[in-house]
């Protein structure tokens, strides 16, 4: 029955379209509320759905790759870009499927957690 009912509330939000997912994963990882993302923030979400933390060095070259201020950081906006933007670098880009299911479904499966 918790099978059934996982399934169930897992497939109600895959409905959701691409935007409303990236609009989610980026609330998600906006600890502050500011509408950017901070280094901090960007490595909370690189490790979350990479496994791994970049080095601070790393972001002003980021930054300027994907055309983002790094003062003011990643905005709704530029996620967007990352993930649904096929004129990126595929090394820029972001699989937007594999984040969801590592930020959502694996999670909520594996703690028996329903995502309503």
């Amino acid at each position: 029955l918790s099978e059934c009912l996982f399934f169930f509330v897992y497939s109600a939000m895959s409905n959701l379209s691409y935007e409303q997912q990236v609009e989610a994963i980026f609330k998600k990882f906006d600890k502050d509320g500011n509408g950017y993302w901070s280094f901090d923030e960007m490595n909370d979400w690189n490790e979350a759905t990479e496994g791994w933390r970049l080095p601070p060095e790393s972001w002003e070259q980021i930054c300027d790759e994907i055309g983002v201020d790094p003062a003011k950081g990643y905005s709704l906006h530029d996620l967007k870009r990352i993930y649904l933007d096929g004129s990126l670098d595929d090394d820029l880009r972001a699989d937007l499927f594999a984040d969801w299911e590592k930020l959502y479904a694996a999670p909520a499966k594996k703690q028996g957690i329903i995502l309503l």
